[in-house]
């Protein structure tokens, strides 16, 4: 179960993955503080004696410093729900450095999206759903709406329902959503961490691909088996994937299997929240999607300080 987050309630932030773009970071530190309590104001603060400074300027520190701040959050049991400062590169080097046993005793929500993909498949793996949502890094250039939305989410919110997306191809399909982005899950093959498709809605997005590497992506886990009975589709935001459309209705045509795109999530100006390896329902002939929330635990009435 999942406990819901009252206002004050303590959250932690964590890098995971790439280094942080100081002004917007510091921006969705703002917006987080005027809801939450901050209980560790960067992620350094979980493992101070660790220096960032270790030679690739694209992590945001070593592995030993990104898996030993994560494991820190997750066990903190201050800590509500766990936040990923953004996204880049570098989640999938420390996945078998992570606290499964602590990840499936608290059940905190984890947020976000992009290359924390990689934490979403092995969260999944598990069996413990996560929020595929925005990044600290992205809060202050969201629409309000959006980032209303996550707090809603996070605060115990049943469900998320999207209406208007473009339907591919007609029909109705129930099972567990999972997925996020295309590159990052087509890294995953081979690897123990990639959720089972079978009974399954696959949902992706993707930024600054050319129609060639969605092909190569999409062909590779085809080829794989990883999308081996899934029983549909939901493409997220495309941004700066110049014929994206065309590619992908080729290769997902012959699944004859409903098919929706545009779902406002992803890189692009909106990423709305909602939950991974939860029930979900889509119904490609009125393009629309529910996502449901976990099992939600008994919650306090009286908040946090």
């Amino acid at each position: 179960m999942v406990r819901p987050l009252a206002p004050g309630a303590a959250i932690a932030v964590v890098a995971p993955a790439g280094p942080l773009p100081p002004t917007t970071y510091a921006e969705g530190l703002n917006i987080l503080r005027a809801r939450y309590t901050l209980r560790h104001q960067h992620p350094m603060d979980l493992a101070p004696d660790l220096a960032p400074n270790f030679g690739l300027p694209y992590l945001a520190a070593s592995d030993e410093a990104r898996a030993t701040t994560f494991n820190a959050a997750m066990r903190d049991d201050e800590v509500e729900a766990v936040l990923c400062a953004r996204g880049g590169y570098g989640s999938a080097r420390i996945l078998a450095d992570l606290d499964a046993a602590t990840l499936e005793r608290r059940r905190v929500p984890l947020v976000g999206f992009s290359d924390i993909t990689a934490i979403h498949a092995w969260a999944a793996s598990f069996g413990v759903p996560t929020v595929h949502g925005p990044v600290v890094n992205q809060l202050s250039v969201l629409p309000q709406g959006d980032r209303e939305a996550l707090f809603a989410l996070l605060e115990g919110e049943q469900t998320t329902t999207f209406e208007g997306l473009d339907c591919w191809h007609p029909g109705t399909a129930e099972g567990a959503i999972f997925g996020g982005n295309l590159a990052v899950l087509a890294s995953l093959c081979g690897t123990p961490y990639l959720p089972r498709p079978q009974g399954k809605i696959f949902f992706f997005e993707e930024v600054n691909e050319p129609a060639y590497r969605l092909d190569r992506y999409l062909t590779q886990l085809l080829q794989a088996g990883a999308l081996e009975g899934i029983v549909g589709v939901v493409i997220g935001d495309l941004q700066g994937c110049p014929a994206a459309e065309t590619t992908l209705r080729k290769l997902l045509a012959p699944l004859s299997i409903p098919v929706v795109a545009q779902l406002p999530s992803g890189h692009g100006q909106r990423n709305r929240a909602f939950w991974l390896s939860t029930p979900a329902m889509l119904d490609g002939d009125t393009g629309s999607l529910q996502v449901d929330a976990p099992k939600r635990a008994p919650t306090s009435q009286t908040p946090k300080k």
